[in-house]
């Protein structure tokens, strides 16, 4: 998950990446407030983790399609040795299924991730 914050010198974006799920977990990790350096105009700020808002990253496309480009071949593969019969049908399907469930699920927890950081306040 990506956390964004403008810069009061140039209004330009400051992103920074960070594993935490909530606010409190990254002021327990970084502080309430801390100091970073803006990528374009060079100066340092001081920012408080309330003033960070979360945004989903694209992780989740991406893994939807390395799953799919490696299922696609195995099921080509599938249909060479098997056949056509039943089994191989059910099989396909499962197959080329599988990156449709695990985009669904990734997005969806990253939704949650998201939703949870950008409600929750810690005190200042």
């Amino acid at each position: 998950m990506k956390v964004f914050t403008k810069c009061p010198h140039c209004t330009s974006e400051y992103a920074e990446k960070t594993l935490c799920d909530t606010r409190a977990e990254l002021a327990k990790e970084k502080g309430n407030s801390f100091q970073v350096n803006c990528n374009s105009c060079g100066k340092s700020f001081k920012v408080h983790v309330n003033d960070l808002r979360a945004r989903k990253s694209g992780a989740a496309g991406l893994a939807a399609i390395i799953i799919f480009a490696i299922s696609v071949p195995f099921a080509g593969y599938m249909i060479w040795t098997i056949g056509m019969g039943i089994f191989a049908y059910i099989s396909i399907t499962g197959v080329l299924l599988a990156p449709s469930v695990a985009f669904v699920l990734i997005n969806k927890q990253e939704q949650v991730r998201v939703s949870s950081f950008n409600r929750l306040t810690v005190k200042r």
